[in-house]
């Protein structure tokens, strides 16, 4: 079971990956990547959901170096070794990368974030958190709980 972490923007994002997880080339993921959310992939229940409580128009999934949203929680690193791959708790190398991205994207306008376990996706938010970007860095980032509805300014 994953996390899955979505972001919500008011325009398409630019100047970031957006692609799967996986580059073609077969090297490992960036530390951040973003997939855009289509209709068609989950026959509009997902979108329906996200409408009722995103304000953004564009949506994300947000993945890290784990090639999903495990590793923005800042417990999982993964290290590739020719023919293993090996995990290695509280890497900071996706978490940092989340930090500036939502310290970048605030200061044009405010972020909204939506993280839940894969198995809660459809499922609304049961708590709503407002983070100051200002105040967030590695040592006060947020320890994620599924269904938790973030708004960064």
């Amino acid at each position: 079971m994953c996390w899955c972490v979505t972001i919500a923007t008011s325009a398409p994002l630019s100047g970031v990956t957006v692609s799967g997880p996986w580059p073609e080339d077969g090297s490992p993921p960036p530390p951040l990547h973003f997939a855009a959310i289509s209709a068609e992939e989950f026959k509009g229940e997902l979108i329906a959901l996200y409408r009722s409580f995103f304000k953004g128009q564009f949506l994300y999934d947000v993945g890290s170096d784990t090639g999903c949203g495990c590793g923005l929680n800042r417990s999982y690193k993964t290290i590739y070794y020719e023919g293993t791959t090996t995990q290695v708790d509280y890497s900071d190398e996706s978490p940092l990368a989340l930090i500036e991205f939502i310290r970048k994207h605030t200061q044009a306008e405010d972020l909204e974030m939506y993280v839940v376990w894969e198995t809660d996706r459809l499922k609304a938010p049961l708590s709503y958190v407002e983070i100051d970007c200002s105040t967030l860095n590695i040592d006060t980032y947020f320890e994620f709980e599924s269904r938790i509805f973030y708004r960064f300014f």
